[in-house]
């Protein structure tokens, strides 16, 4: 007989009836516990488990935790599956990179978890080459999931190209003006999935890069109206000068889009990588974890895909990539595990 599939089940309120279907029969065996003896348990007994199954309810929850795990560099975490009594976690969970989402009760939950157990995408001897590989597998699924933000330009140009094709239009030009935005905004949505993708390539060869020299040619390609750029660095770093450019220019768009036009955006040093933060305004809604979900974004003219492009980018070059809240109140990103040539 095949081993039994074991699962790490966190969660309070179904917890019965989750080991009591998954342990029916000896192709499972399931192990539950609170969420911290949960992550500590990862973290001291690495490959005990094939699969997490973890509740996600008002009062917990379960794809904040898996972005913990994941950012966890002593956690290798297996396939994740968010339980859920409803399907309204759905799409965050799908975002986040989650393996599978089950409904609470579901009757084929035995069958359900042994096919994303069996789909997770092999583990590589290195753990920073099988994070990559298990963000850039997922590639596809984030395509499907901002498709929806894709028909709509498309729809809004086409619903005025058939009002000017009636004939009952007082203003043609202004409607073709509308028609003009929309698929300006189709296009450069189009435009960054291409490079959303592109950019997760693993990196394979790395140059001297100077650091201060990428961070200017970065600004200079952007449309800075009165922000201003503070380099407090001297570095020479191990990367790809022309994805570290992008992903500078990524997050300087971002602080000046939600910062405002006289934002002032620094770029550092830490001991153990770089970072980019501006004095501008934090998230208005969800945390700084999503600000690297595909689609996120307080404006409406945004694409929401420039920091997860940035977040391509680190994983390329086997980077951590986290936000936070800066100094002065606005988004700070940090890099970590970049490889320091020179400079402090």
């Amino acid at each position: 007989m095949e081993c039994p599939i074991r699962v790490l089940y966190t969660g309070r309120n179904h917890r019965a009836e989750a080991e009591d279907t998954l342990s029916s029969t000896e192709a499972f065996v399931v192990v539950s516990e609170d969420p911290e003896a949960a992550r500590a348990t990862l973290r001291t007994h690495p490959g005990q488990f094939d699969c997490i199954l973890a509740e996600h309810t008002a009062a917990f929850d379960s794809i904040a935790f898996y972005r913990r795990l994941k950012k966890d560099r002593e956690i290798r975490v297996p396939a994740f599956v968010v339980q859920s009594p409803a399907s309204d976690a759905a799409v965050r969970a799908l975002n986040a990179g989650i393996d599978g989402y089950v409904l609470t009760n579901d009757s084929d939950l035995s069958d359900r978890i042994r096919d994303v157990v069996e789909h997770a995408p092999e583990e590589c001897d290195d753990e920073a080459d099988w994070r990559l590989q298990r963000r850039h597998d997922r590639l596809e699924t984030h395509r499907s999931v901002v498709s929806h933000d894709l028909r709509t330009p498309l729809n809004v140009a086409q619903g005025f190209i058939d009002i000017v094709r009636s004939g009952d239009v007082d203003d043609e030009a202004e409607l073709l003006s509308e028609v003009a935005d929309s698929l300006d905004q189709l296009e450069a949505y189009l435009i960054d999935l291409e490079t959303l993708e592109s950019q997760g390539t693993p990196v394979e060869e790395f140059e001297p890069v100077d650091v201060k020299t990428v961070a200017r040619a970065a600004w200079e390609r952007i449309k800075t109206d009165d922000a201003s750029l503070e380099l407090e660095t001297n570095s020479t770093v191990s990367a790809d000068g022309d994805r570290l450019t992008a992903a500078f220019q990524s997050i300087y768009a971002n602080a000046i889009e939600h910062g405002g036009s006289t934002v002032t955006v620094t770029v550092g040093e830490t001991e153990s990588g770089l970072y980019v933060e501006d004095d501008g305004r934090g998230p208005k809604r969800g945390r700084y974890d999503d600000l690297f979900e595909p689609g996120v974004s307080t404006t409406d003219d945004a694409t929401g895909l420039g920091l997860a492009i940035v977040e391509q980018i680190a994983a390329a070059h086997r980077w951590n990539v986290a936000a936070s809240e800066s100094a002065d109140g606005g988004v700070r990103i940090t890099f970590d595990g970049i490889k320091k040539l020179s400079g402090q």
